[in-house]
C-alpha cells in the first residue's frame, strides 16, 4: 500500500512553509490518501534541527482512500533549505515524506502576463473611462482605464490598460 502526501496541493516531495509574521501564523492543509482500497492508522512525524519549530494540528491520522487532512504550521524559520522532514509512519514504516521549508520575507518575482480588471460593472472591458451603465468612472486629470487603440491583448507584453504598482 502507497500513501498519496500532498502540503497546500503540492503533490511534489519537496515544498515550503511560512514562517510567521509577528503573531499572525500561516497554517498549510497536508492531505492524505491511500492510493488503493485499504484504510490504516499512521503517525505524522516532523523531523527538524534543533531551533527549528512545526506544530501539527494531529499526528495520529486514519488514513483511506477517500483522504483525511491535518494542517502544519511553521513555528519558526528554517536555518537551511529542507531542513525539515515530514513523515508518514505505519508502524516503524515510513510510507510517504516530503521535505520542507519554513521561510520568512517571502517575495514572489514574477516574469510573464498579469491582467487586473479594475471593476466597471456594466461597462465593457476595454471602455476607457467608464459610462453610466456602470458606477466606476476616471477622474477629471485621470489617465484612461486602456489604451485609446489597442486595448485588447493579443500578445505577450502588450498593454492591457493601467498600470498595477
Amino acid at each position: 500500500m502507497a500513501i498519496s502526501l500532498k502540503v497546500n496541493g503540492n503533490s511534489g516531495n519537496e515544498g515550503f512553509l511560512i514562517a510567521p509574521a509577528g503573531t499572525k501564523q500561516f497554517p498549510m492543509a497536508v492531505a492524505l490518501k491511500s492510493t488503493d482500497s485499504t484504510t490504516v492508522n499512521g503517525t505524522l512525524v516532523v523531523v527538524a534541527p534543533a531551533g527549528v519549530t512545526v506544530g501539527l494540528s494531529s499526528t495520529s491520522v486514519s488514513i483511506g482512500p477517500t483522504g483525511t487532512s491535518v494542517k502544519i504550521t511553521a513555528k519558526t524559520p528554517s536555518k537551511t533549505k529542507g531542513d525539515i522532514k515530514l513523515q508518514v509512519k505505519v508502524g516503524a514504516t515510513v510510507k510517504a515524506s516530503c521535505t520542507l521549508t519554513s521561510i520568512k520575507n517571502v517575495r514572489v518575482r514574477f516574469d510573464g502576463r498579469f491582467q487586473a480588471r479594475f471593476a466597471t460593472d456594466g461597462d465593457f472591458f476595454n471602455e476607457k473611462r467608464g459610462t453610466n451603465a456602470g458606477w466606476t468612472w476616471a477622474l477629471e486629470g485621470e489617465s484612461d482605464f486602456v489604451p485609446a487603440a489597442n486595448n485588447v491583448p493579443t500578445a505577450p507584453g502588450m498593454a492591457v490598460g493601467r498600470v498595477v504598482r
